[in-house]
């Protein structure tokens, strides 16, 4: 009698162990899904950034462009102007009327030292405070996405851990439940624990 009331107690104890341990698996699965809910939040926040990055980058090379255009526009201008003040103000030769070749070479001069302004500011490609932020939010973004992965490998090993720990104090239970079917019944304990570990197999 009193082993049967040891294993009773024994018996609701694990209960009471095992309706915790479901509980807390619960708080485990609902805390993985909101990680995973964060993570997919991320990355979509992340896609976005990236999008909006590459749209500005593109709108400034087209400005970029545009501006190159008038700018060379421009010194064509200038440039024609400038011609026709010295073809109008130069000497003319009295036997073909040709302008002095020292003009043409100074004007060619200017137009190279104007291409060449123009391939070095190619290279250049200013980053405006738009784009620094854009690029410190997808930082930020990248390091919310890691952190919510870490979190989320945190919250499944605590999950397997209890896992595993209920599936010891089930075949506790069950142990103990077979001993205090042996006492009653006087069969040997062997034959239920190992009734018993089939069925937690299955």
């Amino acid at each position: 009698l009193d082993s049967m009331k040891r294993v009773q107690i024994d018996f609701d104890s694990m209960k009471f162990e095992l309706e915790k341990l479901y509980e807390e698996m619960q708080v485990f699965r609902f805390q993985s899904d909101e990680a995973s809910e964060l993570k997919e939040i991320a990355e979509r926040q992340v896609e976005e950034a990236l999008r909006s990055l590459q749209q500005e980058r593109e709108q400034r090379l087209a400005l970029k462009k545009e501006a190159n255009q008038l700018k060379n526009a421009e010194l064509f201008n200038s440039n024609m102007s400038n011609l026709a003040q010295s073809v109008f103000g130069m000497q003319i030769l009295v036997e073909d009327k040709v302008p002095s070749p020292a003009l043409f070479k100074q004007l060619q001069a200017s137009m190279e030292e104007a291409n060449e302004e123009d391939s070095e500011s190619d290279h250049f490609q200013p980053m405006d405070l738009f784009s620094e932020m854009l690029g410190a939010q997808v930082k930020k973004l990248e390091l919310e996405l890691s952190s919510a992965n870490r979190q989320r490998e945190e919250i499944q090993e605590q999950l397997d851990e209890a896992n595993q720990l209920v599936d010891q104090i089930v075949y506790v239970e069950n142990s103990s439940i077979a001993e205090m079917v042996c006492l009653i019944s006087g069969n040997s304990p062997e034959s239920f624990k190992a009734f018993f570990q089939d069925d937690n197999s299955n």
